[in-house]
């Protein structure tokens, strides 16, 4: 029979190596670039007439603001676990 201690080591190691994870250097760059660019991603959702009053480009496309759209939400997702885990771990 195997003890309750052994059959959690592997789970306390993937635990350990996750939260190494989380703590590096890299992963906390990706945080503050994911965070830029979701603001960038909201600021250049605009209707025409206050995107006329910002940029002198013509008014994107539905479909460059739907795509545009999409990556934002795969960018917000990405923030908030990152965030949810360290807000974890202060808490």
């Amino acid at each position: 029979m195997t003890s309750p201690t052994k059959e959690l080591a592997p789970i306390d190691e993937t635990i350990a190596k996750a939260e190494r994870f989380f703590d590096r250097q890299d992963v906390q760059h990706i945080l503050q670039e994911a965070m830029s660019l979701s603001n960038e991603a909201a600021n250049s959702q605009l209707g025409k007439t206050l995107w006329s009053r910002q940029y002198s480009a013509p008014h994107p496309s539905k479909q460059k603001r739907d795509a545009l759209h999409e990556l934002s939400v795969d960018i917000y997702y990405i923030c908030m676990a990152i965030n949810r885990n360290l807000q974890g771990r202060v808490s």
